[in-house]
C-alpha cells in the first residue's frame, strides 16, 4: 500500500501571508515542518501539494533545493489538488497534513496512520480532528484514494 503524505502550501495564505516563508532558525517554517514530517515511519513519499501560481515558484525552489517532491494544482480547491496529487504519485492512500502545523509531531502522524491501517476494514477515514484530539497543530487526516475520488466527483 503506497502511503503519500501530502503538504497543502501556498505563500498566498490571506490571514498571515508567506507564513511558509518566515525563518525558524534560518529556514523557512516549510522547510522545517517537512523535517518534521520526515521523522514520520511514513515519510517514504511527502511531498508539497501547492498552486500553479506563480508567487508558489519559491516553494518549489525550497522543495528541490531540499530533494523534496511537488505538486501543483488549483489554487482553493484543494479536494482537487489531493487528488490530482494522489494520482500523479500512485498512492493507495494520503495523509494530508496542513501547512500550518510547523511543529507536528512525527509520533501523532504515525499513531494516526497505524490506526488506519489497522482498521481500515472499519473505517473509510481517520483523523484525529473531528472532534480534535490533539493540541491544534496536529492535524492528520488519512484519506484513501477511492474515498477522495468519490468526494471530488460529487
Amino acid at each position: 500500500m503506497k502511503i503519500t503524505i501530502i503538504v497543502q502550501a501556498r505563500v498566498g495564505s490571506t490571514r498571515l501571508p508567506q507564513k511558509v516563508l518566515l525563518p525558524i532558525l534560518g529556514e523557512p517554517l516549510l522547510l522545517r515542518q517537512l523535517e518534521r514530517i520526515s521523522l514520520s515511519k511514513y515519510s517514504e513519499n511527502i511531498v508539497v501539494a501547492t498552486t500553479k501560481n506563480e508567487e508558489d515558484n519559491i516553494i518549489c525552489e525550497i522543495c528541490e533545493k531540499h530533494n523534496y517532491d511537488v505538486f501543483r494544482g488549483h489554487e482553493t480547491n484543494l479536494l482537487d489538488r489531493h487528488l490530482r496529487c494522489g494520482l500523479a504519485h500512485k498512492s493507495d492512500v494520503v495523509v494530508k497534513i496542513p501547512s500550518d502545523c510547523p511543529l507536528i509531531d512525527p509520533n501523532i502522524i504515525d499513531k494516526v496512520v497505524d490506526y488506519f491501517l489497522d482498521h481500515n476494514q472499519q473505517y473509510d477515514f481517520v483523523s484525529n480532528l473531528h472532534p480534535a484530539t490533539y493540541p491544534d497543530g496536529n492535524d492528520v487526516e488519512v484519506i484513501p484514494m477511492e474515498l477522495l475520488y468519490y468526494a471530488w466527483k460529487k
